[in-house]
């Protein structure tokens, strides 16, 4: 499924896992072939040096045409109707960074992907990445959030040392304000702690909770942040787009609202707030090569302000998801919001790869 004259040379970078049929990684690779892209895929720990060029380890479809998204998918999943090339990573025009990490060997082939891209990307400085290697190391860890976004964040503090955390949580139990906390390289809502101003004998096992987790055999740096009421939701940019937001509803007796803990999606209609945090984060944040991220916000389902509504974290590894929004619509009406927001992730690329040309 290659055009004898690509418009560009695309790579997805992607774990297997991530490529189930409806996935946004599949939607996005589906608008670039459609688009005239040549698009491979490739694993995060299929890199490899040879005689000074990095290389990839990639397949693509060997079919000549396919001609749905639901076609796409299947012979995606199939091996034989994939060709398998090693191609030096600066023959590529663009290239996406899918990947997303839930063990140490999983965070070891992220960072060397990471350093992979960094590199070719130092040399070929015109290819096009979404995202970029360092911002997605900078930002993984929310110390990135913290130091550039504080006037849209909550108060937040980082520190691995548990006396200083329980200082923090007596002060905020004094001020009468509730605490949130959680390991700065927790995903998914992993180890996340509501901590309630209700007396100080129990914050110092909250902040030994917090920075020595069982599985750790050293203190960890955890984030504390005041908790904001409200709608947690999620809105997905591109550049200084919004391609579209959903809010996330926890189970009953639940903090955490994440899909994978039995959260639920449900539609969410954007607020002014919503596009005054965008506007205001987008230039900053593009600056470090971020361009397709989840923001999480918190606050108001209406008349929120600079006040109540807050950014939670920025999700800029592999943030999803189309398929959420999908869900939202009727059967009807899911192409056409899978098509609006792939293209519009796909036509950014085309054009960061462009300006990068000039």
């Amino acid at each position: 499924m290659t055009p004898d004259n690509p418009k560009y040379k695309t790579l997805m970078i992607t774990r297997d896992r991530d490529m189930f049929q409806g996935s946004t990684e599949l939607a996005i690779a589906y608008e670039a072939t459609k688009r005239g892209h040549s698009v491979s895929f490739q694993k995060p720990e299929n890199f490899y040096v040879n005689e000074g060029i990095a290389y990839g380890i990639t397949r693509r479809p060997n079919a000549e045409s396919i001609n749905s998204f639901a076609a796409f998918g299947k012979y995606l999943g199939n091996e034989d109707f994939m060709t398998k090339e090693n191609i030096p990573l600066d023959k590529f025009d663009i290239i996406f960074s899918r990947v997303a990490y839930k063990t140490p060997d999983e965070k070891r082939d992220f960072d060397n992907m990471c350093i992979y891209l960094s590199t070719v990307q130092s040399i070929n400085p015109e290819i096009a990445m979404v995202n970029e290697p360092l911002g997605m190391m900078m930002a993984g860890a929310k110390i990135y959030e913290s130091l550039t976004l504080k006037e849209y964040m909550p108060e937040t503090h980082i520190t691995k040392d548990p006396k200083r955390l329980a200082k923090i949580m007596k002060e905020a139990s004094r001020d009468k304000i509730s605490l949130i906390g959680k390991p700065i390289d927790g995903m998914g809502g992993s180890r996340v702690m509501e901590v309630p101003p209700q007396g100080y004998r129990g914050f110092n096992a909250f902040a030994e909770a917090l920075v020595n987790p069982l599985e750790s055999s050293a203190s960890i740096p955890s984030i504390i942040q005041d908790k904001i009421d409200g709608v947690d939701r999620r809105i997905l940019t591109i550049g200084d787009q919004i391609i579209g937001a959903y809010k996330r509803v926890p189970e009953e007796d639940e903090l955490r609202a994440n899909v994978h803990l039995g959260g639920i999606v449900e539609k969410y209609n954007l607020q002014e707030i919503d596009h005054i945090l965008v506007e205001g984060i987008a230039p900053r944040i593009k600056e470090s090569g971020l361009y397709f991220c989840g923001l999480d916000v918190m606050g108001p389902e209406k008349d929120g302000d600079m006040e109540n509504t807050k950014i939670l974290e920025l999700n800029v590894r592999c943030p999803g998801s189309i398929e959420s929004l999908e869900s939202l619509v009727r059967y009807k009406e899911k192409e056409r919001v899978r098509v609006e927001a792939a293209g519009k992730i796909v036509e950014f690329a085309e054009y960061l790869r462009e300006s990068k040309r000039q």
